[in-house]
């Protein structure tokens, strides 16, 4: 199979090689195989720190078209403005209508966990906004999900103890900003990256294999927010990934150690890899 991207972790919980930066964040630059534009999900949770990663790990930002944003937590957007402020060119700003609502988080207490800044403290000649709830397609074989609806009780858990605001008003969040990269193999099946996965996982795979062509699913990476899992949910993801049997799965960010080693017990080292920034994955 012959990979048509190139993904750079960029920023991820864990850090193996020397003189890079690990953090409670995530970012992925998906590198074109065949033209070298770049589309980046996510940007890390502080400010700076992606960014030293990435010049590091040499990434040309002139060739960055497009920047995803999964959802609106800041450990995905923390290095955002940065991004920005840096770029010689504009770029498109994928993101979901809630991304910039304000957000908090109650565990162990209420605090907020937002991007803490709204569309317009962006440069305007330097972002080109899309506020989009429905898919959308950036490449003629990876596109990005719109609303993923929440039809597995169980996966619930990966949107609980969240809130935002909305007109004033305090509530419960479900994170509909959630998004995720599909990336097509055309006559093989496809590949999900994953930001958080707040839609849970087994929602994601289901919703992306009523879409796609070609219904076999290759393989998963990113943040499966996993962490803190239920024993019901944990079983119920690994009835599902047994079911659909890719043949590469990388939890990183928010999957959780302890949920991460059960998958690596359920689907063997053949399958799941332990991804750490400045690693490079081909799809």
């Amino acid at each position: 199979m012959n990979p048509s991207w190139r993904i750079t972790i960029l920023m991820n919980n864990y850090v193996r090689a020397s003189g890079l930066e690990a953090e409670h964040g995530l970012a992925l630059a998906l590198e074109n195989v065949g033209d070298g534009s770049l589309i980046l999900l996510d940007t890390g949770g502080t400010r700076e720190a992606m960014l030293r990663n990435a010049e590091k790990l040499g990434v040309d930002w002139s060739r960055l078209s497009t920047i995803v944003l999964s959802h609106g937590h800041h450990d995905h957007t923390g290095g955002l403005l940065p991004l920005i402020r840096r770029l010689s060119h504009s770029v498109a700003l994928l993101h979901h209508p809630d991304a910039f609502l304000p957000k908090a988080g109650i565990r162990p207490a209420f605090h907020p966990i937002g991007a803490g800044m709204g569309p317009s403290d962006l440069p305007p000649d330097k972002a080109t906004l899309f506020p989009a709830a429905n898919d959308v397609r950036l490449a003629p074989d990876l596109w990005v999900t719109g609303e993923i609806p929440r039809k597995v009780e169980v996966d619930r858990e990966a949107a609980a103890g969240f809130y935002t605001s909305r007109g004033g008003r305090l509530e419960e969040d479900p994170v509909r900003d959630d998004k995720s990269i599909v990336i097509e193999k055309p006559g093989l099946g496809y590949y999900l990256v994953c930001g958080c996965c707040h839609s849970g996982l087994i929602n994601t795979i289901r919703y992306v294999k009523e879409r796609v062509p070609d219904k076999k699913l290759l393989g998963v990476l990113g943040g499966l927010h996993l962490i803190g899992a239920s024993e019901a949910r944990m079983d119920a993801t690994l009835e599902e990934l047994t079911k659909e049997a890719p043949g590469l799965l990388g939890p990183i960010h928010c999957s959780g150690l302890r949920e991460t080693a059960r998958i690596y017990k359920a689907l063997g080292p053949e399958v799941v890899a332990f991804y750490s920034v400045g690693d490079r994955v081909e799809l």
